[in-house]
Order: structure tokens, then sequence, then C-alpha cells
């Protein structure tokens, strides 16, 4: 029904929304219970998720997640943890309102950690929520990687590392998808400093 419509409905008819997740989540559920039975045996970790959130806040507001979309992930995330793999999420943006509900799913860690964003301080995030999630991303693709110069990407992954990988619990990565207007260079120096660096 494309994105406009859905979130629209959510506030319109939010019974009709209800039935809308329902049958989805059937068929998520479904899905993942053939995946872990393909993987059985071979794979430690299992990916999911989906957007919840823009740059700013949660796209349908706390209230209504946690009405819609709390209880079907947490199905999901039961499947992944029951079969005895560690689920780790994906959910892009302003997260830091849901991060305590996906700790209390059973989310062990999530990406991509966007933490240039105003909401998601990477020292809070660290200090609040470190002790029980892993933190993959971080390492700005919006500014620093596609216009940035190496060296302010060897700063940017140092500043990260400092941070957010003090104690452990940290994946240096870029904060989501690296387009083309991200040169080579800047990769490299991202991958060259997150392997070499020693705080």
């Amino acid at each position: 029904m494309g994105m406009e419509k859905a979130l629209m409905l959510l506030a319109s008819d939010p019974v009709l929304v209800d039935g809308i997740v329902d049958a989805i989540f059937e068929f998520v559920a479904e899905k993942t219970r053939r995946m872990l039975e393909a993987v059985q045996g071979k794979a430690q970790i299992f990916f999911f998720g989906d957007d919840f959130a823009s740059d700013t806040s949660l796209l349908m507001g706390y209230e209504r997640w946690q009405r819609h979309f709390k209880k079907p992930m947490a199905r999901i995330i039961r499947q992944i943890r029951d079969a005895g793999l560690h689920a780790h999420a994906h959910c892009c943006g302003a997260v830091r309102e849901i991060l305590p509900d996906m700790i209390e799913m059973g989310v062990e860690s999530i990406e991509p950690c966007q933490f240039h964003i105003a909401t998601m301080d990477p020292q809070i995030i660290k200090r609040e929520f470190g002790k029980h999630l892993v933190f993959f991303g971080g390492v700005d693709s919006q500014s620093v990687l596609p216009w940035g110069t190496p060296d302010e990407v060897r700063q940017e992954v140092r500043k990260r590392i400092n941070v957010v990988g003090a104690g452990g619990g940290y994946v240096c990565a870029s904060d989501h998808s690296l387009l083309e207007e991200v040169p080579p260079e800047n990769i490299l120096a991202m991958y060259e400093e997150a392997g070499s660096y020693k705080p």
C-alpha cells in the first residue's frame, strides 16, 4: 500500500493495521522457521529487522510502535533465541526510545548505530545500553565517509572506538550502506584504522 498510506492507517484505522501486521508476521514467522531450520548447526547469529525511525524520531511514535510491532517482533526474536542463535537487529535512525524494548525482547546486537543523529549520542547510548547490546556501525556515512578526507575518516573511527568500543561490545563499520559517492580511499582508511588502532 506504500509508506504514506500505511502511516496514515496507523492513526485512522489501527484495528485494520493490527490485522495487516498479524498477517505479515505470520509470513515472517514461517520464513524465519524455515531459515533457522536450514542453518541449524551452521550459524551463530541471525540477522533480522526493519526500519521504524527517521533521523529525528520514530516514524509512528512510541505508543503506536509498542501496540502494533513489539509483540510480533518479540515472537520472531523468541524463535531465533530458542534456536540457540544470537539475535542481531537492523533498525535505522533515531531508535534510542525503543532500545529498552529491544533488549527486553532479547536483541543482543544492533546496527547501523547512526551516532551522528542528535538523539543517538554515543556516550549516552554506550552508558545506558552497553551492558546489554553489541553496537555495529557508527562511522558517519552521510557526511564523513562521502565528503571527508581519509584523515577525517580515521579520526571518526578513533572517536567511535574510544567511546563505543570502551570495554568491548563494538563492531566498527559504516553506519549505513556505502554509496557511490564514497571514495575508495575513505573506505580503505576506515577499515585500515579500525584494524590497526589501539586506544
